[in-house]
């Protein structure tokens, strides 16, 4: 059974999608890539993710290969509780009426 909750805007940026690694400007500290609007980001050994001046934590496995970066679509989250997981759809509204994602796992640990 799917449990709808309430979504509590806890993003601090909307989506973005990586577009493209940059493997000749990688350092032993940083791997770079630029996200779909151009904008340059970077993975470090700890599995921080920086872009536009934000940093999201990720695992350590996307520096080791961050070509698994490109192409995912990120959906950033700031000060969420383990209490957010969950179930959630995205619904999207136009005139021509309302459309619902599949489900998406929300899984927040400690």
């Amino acid at each position: 059974k799917l449990v709808y909750k309430r979504l509590i805007f806890l993003f601090f940026h909307f989506t973005f999608r990586h577009s493209r690694r940059f493997a000749q400007y990688d350092k032993a500290s940083r791997k770079w890539l630029k996200d779909a609007d151009g904008s340059w980001c970077f993975i470090t050994p700890q599995g921080l993710l920086v872009r536009r001046g934000k940093r999201m934590q990720l695992n350590e496995s996307f520096f080791t290969n961050p070509d698994l970066l490109v192409g995912a679509t990120i959906l950033p989250f700031a000060n969420a509780q383990s209490s957010d997981s969950g179930q959630y759809r995205l619904k999207a509204s136009n005139i021509a009426g309302d459309v619902f994602s599949n489900p998406a796992s929300l899984t927040v640990g400690n």
